[in-house]
Parts: structure tokens; sequence; C-alpha cells
């Protein structure tokens, strides 16, 4: 009995490791003398290249403004505005001359223009503030 029993799981478990019509493995199919998977006769080959068509935003484009100079005890604002067929994603600015201070410029707002730009205001009212000039960025994508 113990023979009978140990013949048919044999059985089974060859019968379970046949060849599949429908393999799930996702390498399926036979390999060629080079190792490359040959596509098996319902399966198509899987090509690995980039997409010829615009698949997202491919491109990132960096926009200064003109530089802006802010005398000590007023605010100033600048844009850096996005060119046609971009859109602004983010903003910066770098501070480009003046000083030392004693009391710094502050920012007042870096936002999105909402006209695709990228504007920068500072209120340079702090006691000890000196003129100063900055130039605002936009970060374009296309």
């Amino acid at each position: 009995m113990r023979n009978f029993v140990l013949v048919i799981t044999a059985a089974t478990v060859l019968v379970a490791c046949g060849e599949d019509p429908h393999p799930t493995s996702p390498a399926a199919g036979a390999r060629s003398a080079s190792g490359q998977i040959q596509p098996t006769a319902d399966k198509a080959p899987v090509v690995q290249a980039k997409p010829v068509d615009q698949v997202g935003f491919t491109k990132i484009v960096r926009i200064y403004s003109s530089q802006k100079s802010v005398a000590a005890g007023v605010s100033g604002a600048e844009t850096a505005t996005c060119p046609a067929g971009t859109t602004v994603i983010s903003g910066s600015y770098f501070i480009t001359g003046g000083g030392p201070f004693t009391g710094a410029p502050r920012l007042s707002y870096s936002v999105d223009d909402q006209a695709n730009g990228w504007t920068v205001g500072f209120a340079n009212t702090v006691d000890g503030s000196g003129p100063f000039t900055f130039v605002a960025v936009a970060y374009c994508i296309s």
C-alpha cells in the first residue's frame, strides 16, 4: 500500500510539473543561444525602447527676470515669465547685490502670478536696511 501511495504521489508531481500551455512566468518562451528570450507563438516580443509620442513633461527651463533694485524704506516686486508653450511649476529668487545690512530685507511673497510666471516681492522697510538688488526665477516645464 505504501508503494502504491508513493507511485500515485510521484505521478501527480510529474503531471503538475509538466509543460503548461499557458505559462505564467514573465520570462516564458524559449531562449536562443545568446540567452535572449524568444517569444512564444501566442505572445508578441516586448520591445524595451522609449515611447515615440510624448508622455508627460520632458524638459525644465529656468527663466530669470531682469534685475530689480529696491531702495531702503520701500517695497519692490519682480516677475519672471515662462515662454509660450511652457508652464510655470515653481519659482525662487537670488539677491544679487547690496548690504551689509543691520536689518535684512523681508521677503513678502514668492508666488505663482496666475499668468504663467513667478512673482517675488520684498519689503525693504526694516530699520537698518539698505538698498539691494534681486532677480526672480521661474521654473517652467514643457
